[in-house]
């Protein structure tokens, strides 16, 4: 994730549109790179994949007591 927002720190130093031989490239908006961000980082939160094991219940029974 942080890869994207390296490229919206860099993107912000960097003009939205060019116009070089008749070809314009305009890119995204601050605003739609942003929201991407956000996104991908409330996806990533909610992965499975990035959750622990979770809650444990085990049951210790000291030695010599009753099973």
């Amino acid at each position: 994730m942080s890869e994207l927002s390296d490229q919206i720190t860099t993107d912000t130093q960097k003009p939205q549109s060019i116009s070089a031989d008749g070809v314009t490239v305009t890119r995204r908006s601050l605003q739609e790179q942003i929201d991407v961000d956000r996104y991908l980082r409330d996806v990533s939160a909610t992965d499975p994949a990035n959750k622990g094991p979770g809650f444990r219940i085990n049951q210790i029974v000291p030695s010599g007591g009753p099973q």
